[in-house]
């Protein structure tokens, strides 16, 4: 995994494919965004990804359809396969969104039990959904770790889904002043944490940084933290 002193700056959940030299990124994929499987190669919208970048990959609450059911999940057990898809999602649950909750949460657990196949970990979006998550995960019991993306809920959910053994990964909220991510990032675990760039077009490394000052911490040494989650969690 490390490749320098210090590791990667590990950038676990991104839509944008960035050019950053010491950025290991995991890019999201959609059903629909996956045209076709070539040999070494996934078509991602209208950009040819060469072999060496890596993926999750996974049905998002907000485009759960019913004519797509069979159809995107298939795409999302097979290609789940492949040994750069490293993490399935993200998928979740939203109460904020249109779509039924029922099918929310039944495609959810379909994708928790992929997961749960193919070994590898759950990259879930969550909004106003913990309860339901942490009920779905007391009741599949799964082996694989689930992570929530994102994270920017209030003291009382974090502190349940770590003592349910969720993973945190936080993003661009850790950059605005007043976010429950930057106001409670102290409250996890070291060990528990990850980082993201999400949907916006930054270097991860501003998040890192500011990460290290919230936490009082040297960034080297948070870097090789962060690294050594990936190490325990991801296998490739």
């Amino acid at each position: 995994m490390d490749n320098s002193e210090s590791g990667f700056y590990i950038d676990i959940h991104t839509h944008t494919p960035k050019n950053h030299i010491g950025v290991f990124q995991i890019i999201n994929l959609f059903p629909e965004q996956v045209i076709k499987a070539l040999p070494a190669q996934f078509i991602y919208e209208t950009i040819i990804i060469e072999p060496g970048i890596f993926f999750s990959l996974g049905w998002h609450p907000w485009y759960l359809k019913e004519e797509h059911y069979d159809s995107f999940l298939k795409i999302v057990s097979t290609e789940s396969l492949r040994s750069d898809v490293l993490a399935i999602g993200e998928c979740g649950l939203d109460h904020l969104c249109d779509v039924p909750f029922t099918l929310q949460q039944d495609v959810f657990k379909q994708q928790a039990l992929i997961a749960e196949k193919v070994e590898k970990p759950l990259l879930i979006h969550c909004v106003r959904a913990s309860n339901e998550i942490i009920k779905l995960k007391k009741e599949l019991k799964p082996k694989m770790p689930w992570i929530i993306h994102g994270f920017n809920s209030n003291l009382f959910t974090l502190h349940e889904l770590i003592r349910h053994g969720l993973f945190l990964s936080i993003g661009i909220d850790l950059l605005k002043g007043a976010s429950n991510a930057l106001n409670f990032l102290k409250e996890i675990p070291l060990d528990k944490l990850f980082f993201e760039t999400g949907d916006v077009d930054i270097h991860v490394e501003k998040i890192y940084q500011k990460a290290a000052l919230q936490l009082d911490i040297e960034l080297i040494p948070l870097i090789k933290q962060i690294n050594t989650n990936f190490g325990r969690l991801f296998k490739f």
